[in-house]
């Protein structure tokens, strides 16, 4: 059941933000001072680029706050396969 709230959730973000995008068309002055000049975007672009900026950052960190979990289930397969074959039983 939890399956179908994702995906609802995840259509129901998706719908939202399409039509956030194609009401906000117009041009924008965007800048990133010291780094970029002023420049018009249209809102939609800028809009995106954060949605997909906050994605991989947020994609990143968890990856780096798993990090951890997974050495420690590298180790204990390591260990797993080591006690089977001085056991010869196999799971």
């Amino acid at each position: 059941m939890s399956g179908f709230f994702k995906i609802v959730l995840t259509f129901l973000f998706a719908a939202i933000l399409f039509w956030i995008i194609l009401v906000n068309r117009g041009p924008v002055a965007f800048s990133l001072d010291p780094l970029w000049n002023a420049d018009h975007l249209p809102m939609a672009t800028i809009i995106f680029a954060a949605v997909v900026f906050g994605f991989l950052w947020g994609a990143l960190v968890v990856w780096l706050n798993g990090a951890k979990v997974r050495s420690q289930c590298r180790q204990q397969k390591k260990e797993i396969q080591k006690l089977e074959e001085q056991t010869g039983v196999s799971l």
